[in-house]
């Protein structure tokens, strides 16, 4: 009898842990109308008015709900990246996949597609002076005289130079470094794009708290007041 009791005890703490567990292993994800998703948790909500989200990093912001369009909660180990930093889906925020193919049709065409246009201009010329090179200097003709017991016999023809190789060089290391490139200058670019929408929202919160003094005349002297807006 005390087994039977022992055991179902043990169940219970099992279940009890597990979804001790599961709840620890969730977080708040607000979705906005921008586009902007901020995961982390819900720690004050204001029925239909706003609620407060603090992330794991430190970040506190408030939203109204004019400005969310759901909620939702998610595993930690679904959320792509840091779960605790807001990801933006931002109207300009580019695809690195795209920059690097655009990179291997034409050396440049990624950077062109995030408005990197000097390196892109720099990648191009590159690119496309290594192939003029080895089209104009990457051959040379050449004429052979040899003589044999029938006479003498004359070979000619087109054979390669060191600029071929040189210039096909170039043009390769070019597309690499290209698509390289394109891929870490879209990432840092939509990382920017992230940055910059987390600032402003920061920057509008803080607006809204303001502190304001005044030192108002008496008969029998002054009174001091302060006005606090949170």
């Amino acid at each position: 009898m005390k087994l039977h009791h022992l055991a179902s005890l043990l169940v219970l703490l099992l279940f009890t842990a597990g979804g001790g567990l599961a709840q620890t292993d969730m977080m708040d994800v607000v979705y906005l109308k921008s586009g902007t998703i901020v995961r982390g948790m819900i720690i004050e909500q204001v029925p239909n008015k706003s609620l407060r989200i603090e992330t794991t990093d430190g970040n506190i912001l408030v939203f109204t709900f004019e400005e969310i369009e759901k909620i939702a909660k998610e595993r930690r180990s679904e959320s792509p990246g840091n779960p605790a930093r807001i990801s933006v889906a931002h109207p300009d925020e580019k695809s690195a996949v795209t920059a690097g193919l655009l990179s291997v049709l034409l050396p440049g065409a990624g950077q062109y597609y995030i408005g990197e246009t000097g390196v892109g201009l720099l990648h191009t010329g590159l690119f496309a002076g290594g192939i003029v090179l080895a089209l104009t200097a990457g051959s040379r003709d050449f004429s052979r005289t040899e003589s044999t017991s029938f006479g003498t016999s004359t070979t000619s023809g087109d054979e390669p130079t060191a600029w071929l190789y040189v210039g096909l060089g170039i043009s390769g290391a070019t597309l690499v470094w290209s698509v390289v490139d394109a891929v870490t200058r879209t990432n840092d670019y939509n990382r920017n794009l992230q940055s910059a929408q987390l600032d402003r929202k920061r920057g509008a919160q803080s607006e809204q708290r303001s502190v304001a003094w005044a030192v108002i005349p008496l008969p029998d002297g002054v009174a001091f007041g302060i006005s606090v807006k949170l």
